[in-house]
Formats: structure tokens, C-alpha cells, sequence
């Protein structure tokens, strides 16, 4: 698909990571209109691969947070069916659809949430099937999907399925 340079990326994706790391946020008001005021954070990896590395390191090191994206999509499918198909099922659906393959790479930080979101409903439901540590992954798990939500408030719609999932799953059985 080549190198990255939606709209995005050039409207405040990489603007904002360097404002915020050359202290302009007080002097350039809105350069990239409302977006100018959104969460820098995740964009610093964009921002410093991007000024320091190749296109394709780039590219790289994106593409391998779908890896990761993929590794949790699998981990939570085995963690709930204990199915190794189904498990790899998932993965193959979830990362080979539309939003998976365009994503791929991307500097739109919808990877990034997805994977820090997938990570963090792992270890809650980690917590609610072992007994050993429950509240460390509980937290861990929490924290994780807090930080997602912090980072892009539009996975705020996600915190809310996390926490009334939490509330009303059922405790995964082994069946012997």
C-alpha cells in the first residue's frame, strides 16, 4: 500500500506531536483547527519514527502493532473457548477485514487503541479466570484501557463495554 500520508497525518497527526515536543502549543493557536487540541501522546511514536527512521522501519515497527493487535485477539478467544481454530478463526477474520487491512501501518492510531484496549480486556478477564492475583490484573487491565481511552477519546464508547461486560459476564468454566 506504501508509505503513509493520509490527511490526517498531514492535518495533525504529525503537527501535533511536535508542538507539544517544541512547546508551541501557547503560540500556534489551532493550526489544524479542532484537532489541534487533540491527545498528542500516541502521535510522539508516529512523530519520532518518522523524523528519525526509513519509510520502511516505519512502516515496520506500525505494522507489528497488529501483530501484537492480533496476538490479544487470539489470547482473549482461547482465554473464553480454550478452541485453538476458533482462536485463529478470530485473528483471521478480525485482522484480514476491512479496518484490519487498511490499518495496517497506519499513523491513525486506531491499531494502537485497538491493541492497548485488547491488552486491557485480557487481563481483566485474566482476573475473573485465575485465582492467583486477580486484582493486580484487574487493575493492570483496567489501567491499560483507561490509558487507550485517554490517549483517543473515541474508544471511550469501548470503556463502557468493558466495565457493564465485567459486570455481567460469567466466570469461564473448564470443561474436563
Amino acid at each position: 500500500m506504501g508509505q503513509d500520508i493520509n490527511w490526517d497525518l498531514r492535518n495533525y497527526h504529525f503537527y501535533n506531536p511536535y508542538a507539544f515536543l517544541h512547546h508551541r502549543l501557547g503560540f500556534d493557536i489551532a493550526p489544524a483547527m479542532m484537532q489541534s487540541y487533540f491527545n498528542p501522546f500516541l502521535d510522539i511514536l508516529n512523530y519520532c519514527l518518522i523524523t528519525t527512521q526509513k519509510p520502511i522501519v516505519v512502516g515496520f515497527i506500525l505494522g507489528a502493532i497488529s501483530g501484537i493487535t492480533a496476538f490479544f485477539t487470539y489470547k482473549i478467544t482461547f482465554l473464553m473457548t480454550e478452541k485453538h481454530g476458533l482462536a485463529l478463526f478470530s485473528v483471521l477474520i478480525g485482522m484480514t477485514g476491512y479496518a484490519g487491512i487498511v490499518q495496517l501501518g497506519s499513523t491513525t492510531n486506531e491499531t494502537k487503541t485497538a491493541c492497548l484496549l485488547l491488552i486491557g480486556i485480557y487481563c481483566i478477564l485474566k482476573s475473573l479466570c485465575h485465582a492467583e492475583k486477580p486484582f493486580y490484573w484487574l487493575f493492570l487491565g483496567g489501567f491499560l484501557s483507561g490509558l487507550a481511552i485517554g490517549f483517543k477519546l473515541t474508544a471511550a464508547t469501548m470503556g463502557i463495554g468493558i466495565i457493564v461486560g465485567f459486570v455481567f459476564i460469567q466466570r469461564p468454566s473448564k470443561q474436563h
